[in-house]
């Protein structure tokens, strides 16, 4: 019979290919409890953490399965004990019969993925060019000013600020190199052209060396 976590699996593989993740991403199934829950409850979440894991076992109806967007499972682990907070919420998650999936980086890359949301800020004002992995490129058809920039990314994401760097802030954007996540790499490698970059997070220095390109840099 087919479990809970292989119909998610299935499903997800249609949303998100897994051929789409990055190569040094680590996606698909992380946990398939031995005796799985029947029940075809999934909860969703961004990152499996002790607190998802309390408000798992005490709903009177739990899941079967939980699809994490970021990798409970990234670095190795070279035991399973009660040690550390994940490898409790694994083991006790596997006790109670319930499964994990995570997307991360395919559901990134995906034709209407995260990097595919993040560009609609902007859906009215250019168009989409999304790369084969890791982000893609908005061109504006109109230039628009950083601040205008900005307050679109804070209305499209219900945010009250966006981090700016910039040298030139009264300067005019035409081109947007975006990756959601930490996309300092990826935008290093194919968005040299773009007038801006936009992403999730990006290491201290990385951000100075693109400001001092010239790149006005938003997180």
């Amino acid at each position: 019979m087919t479990t809970v976590i292989q119909q998610v699996a299935k499903a997800m593989e249609r949303i998100a290919p897994l051929s789409l993740a990055e190569p040094w991403d680590n996606v698909g199934i992380m946990l398939e409890a031995v005796k799985p829950r029947t029940d075809r409850r999934v909860v969703l979440t961004i990152d499996l953490t002790p607190s998802v894991l309390a408000e798992v076992l005490s709903l009177p109806l739990r899941p079967s399965t939980i699809v994490s967007y970021h990798p409970p499972i990234f670095s190795a682990l070279k035991s399973l004990t009660h040690a550390t907070p994940l490898q409790h919420t694994l083991l006790s998650l596997a006790r109670e019969g319930v499964s994990v999936y995570t997307p991360h980086t395919a559901l990134d890359n995906a034709a209407e993925g995260v990097n595919w949301w993040v560009a609609q800020a902007f859906r009215e004002r250019g168009t989409w060019e999304p790369w084969a992995r890791g982000g893609g490129v908005v061109r504006l058809a109109v230039p628009e000013t950083i601040g205008a920039v900005v307050q679109r990314l804070k209305l499209h994401f219900s945010i009250p600020a966006v981090n700016v760097g910039t040298l030139e802030p009264h300067r005019s954007i035409s081109t947007i190199a975006l990756c959601a996540g930490s996309g300092g790499r990826s935008l290093a490698e194919r968005g040299a052209d773009a007038d801006c970059w936009l992403t999730g997070e990006m290491a201290h220095h990385d951000v100075l060396a693109a400001v001092a390109q010239g790149k006005t840099v938003l997180l």
